[in-house]
């Protein structure tokens, strides 16, 4: 008499679920893959063409202030208040006509820069002006002077392409590429700092119109000594002097 073994049903069904699942762990890692080099491929793309500079200098933030301080300013080095706004076309051309001449000076000695950052062109909406902020804002508490001064860079020379299309994963993205402590990229992409940077830019609007003899925030704007500087070529060199 011959023995027939009767299969348990249930083994084919198993191999089955165990083949699905292992399909599905490989369709997750594929779409992961393509999102995480398509993200990748995209901060290349919009770091291409910017020049990631070492910086000379030191960023100190007190009372909500980010000042640019050079190894060798002294009590007498002339300071420049400067307001500006990432969403603020004019502000970028400013950045590319005279930021060099500014890093410079500063990394000199000859200069000390307080940026005050400002989101009024959001118009009281959480729009680029104040992700663009806040994002800057978090590495400039971290006292990281290169990742600060690159973002800020990028925000600015890159404008055109990022305005309203960079999100906080790309702004965090980016930090992280140009070698930002941890916190503050997991700061930029969880927009934790989101709410004491409004703050801050509020402050900053609210010494503008106390500064100006119209009551009015504009950018960008420059002051010395609580006069407006006139923006022209030279205007580094001029209040360097000072």
């Amino acid at each position: 008499m011959t023995n027939t073994k009767v299969k348990n049903p249930s083994e084919r069904g198993n191999g089955f679920i165990w083949a699905l699942v292992i399909l599905g762990l490989v369709i997750a890692a594929v779409i992961g893959y393509i999102l995480f080099t398509g993200r990748t491929a995209q901060t290349n793309k919009v770091l291409d063409g910017v020049d990631v500079q070492e910086v000379a200098f030191d960023v100190d933030y007190s009372d909500n202030v980010i000042s640019l301080v050079g190894k060798d300013a002294t009590a007498d080095t002339p300071e420049i208040d400067l307001y500006e706004d990432y969403s603020c076309v004019h502000c970028a051309e400013l950045a590319k006509m005279s930021d060099a001449d500014m890093k410079k000076a500063v990394e000199d000695g000859k200069l000390i820069v307080n940026i005050h950052s400002l989101n009024f062109l959001d118009r009281g909406q959480d729009g680029h002006s104040t992700l663009a902020g806040a994002s800057a804002d978090a590495l400039a508490q971290a006292g990281d002077a290169k990742a600060y001064w690159n973002l800020r860079s990028t925000l600015l020379e890159k404008q055109e392409e990022i305005y309203s299309k960079w999100q906080a994963n790309d702004m965090a993205d980016v930090a992280e590429a140009l070698g930002a402590h941890s916190d503050a990229v997991k700061s930029i992409r969880d927009g934790s700092n989101i709410e004491h940077y409004k703050q801050v830019a509020t402050e900053d609007a609210e010494q503008l119109k106390a500064a100006d003899p119209k009551g009015q925030v504009s950018s960008p704007r420059v002051l010395q000594n609580g006069q407006d500087v006139k923006l022209t070529e030279n205007w580094i060199e001029e209040v360097s002097a000072k």
